[in-house]
């Protein structure tokens, strides 16, 4: 259950790292926007956050960790304040006192971002770097078996529909 594994992933942060907010936020590739679909922290539902495209320069502070494919720790004032609501939820500036995003890729395309917000100013160590890492590869590969699921649903379902015809066909032919 891809909504579950996701749901698990975003706590993790806060749970393991005693993180405030953690989310996980998915690219769009048709209109190039970030939309979160698992948090935990946040004072309102994935459901109810507004995509944000991800040119727009409020995003600038976490463009390079989804470029890149790395870690992007986040500590200056300007860039925290930036953050867009989407990913932190409606915190006031100044509330949030670090943050990092994880970049989650799919065969070397950009999927999206795994990001967690502290209150306080935090250093983050190789471990933690590791451990959100880690993480990111769980949601990388549950999206990944979710989608490849989908598509064999799909490809069994035209298959099915394929056997119909010709069941019908054989049987008109037969009739005839």
């Amino acid at each position: 259950d891809l909504d579950l594994i996701l749901t698990q992933v975003a706590q993790a942060p806060c749970t393991m790292l005693d993180a405030d907010q953690a989310s996980i936020a998915l690219f769009d590739e048709e209109d190039a926007r970030l939309s979160v679909v698992s948090a935990a922290g946040l004072d309102r539902p994935p459901a109810d956050h507004t995509p944000w495209p991800v040119d727009e320069s409020s995003l600038a502070a976490i463009l390079p960790a989804l470029e890149a494919g790395r870690p992007r720790v986040i500590q200056a004032r300007p860039d925290l304040d930036a953050l867009p609501g989407t990913l932190i939820g409606t915190q006031p500036p100044g509330a949030i006192g670090s943050a990092v995003a994880i970049p989650l890729r799919l065969d070397e395309a950009p999927l999206g971002l795994l990001t967690a917000a502290f209150q306080e100013a935090r250093a983050f160590t190789e471990e933690d770097l590791t451990f959100l890492s880690a993480l990111g590869q769980e949601a990388q590969l549950a999206i990944r078996n979710a989608r490849l699921f989908e598509r064999e649903r799909e490809q069994v379902t035209r298959l099915r529909a394929l056997e119909q015809l010709q069941a019908g066909f054989v049987h008109t032919v037969s009739h005839e």
